[in-house]
């Protein structure tokens, strides 16, 4: 009975063993793709900031240069978001 068990052993183990192998493997893709996402997520989301903040709650500031400092954070941020995901486009 012990000499039967021991070859399903090895194939469990062998199963596991390439399991785990391609799991790492498929698990650093999806991870930039993740990341990536996440970055598109979070470009739309600065995008509707830029254009909600300025009429909500900077409404009240009267000079200019207060929704200026808000847009120009915010295209610096979208700026910096787009070379992330545009960084592995090439290969």
């Amino acid at each position: 009975m012990c000499h039967k068990q021991q070859p399903f052993r090895k194939q469990l183990l062998k199963n596991f063993t390439m399991f785990n192998i391609s799991h790492k493997r498929r698990g650093n893709l999806y991870g930039k793709t993740h990341i990536k996402n996440r970055l598109g997520i979070l470009i739309v989301v600065l995008i509707l900031a830029a254009y909600i903040l300025p009429y909500t709650i900077l409404s009240g500031v009267q000079a200019w240069y207060g929704s200026f400092f808000v847009w120009g954070i915010i295209g610096i941020l979208i700026i910096i978001a787009n070379i992330m995901v545009t960084k592995d486009w090439g290969k």
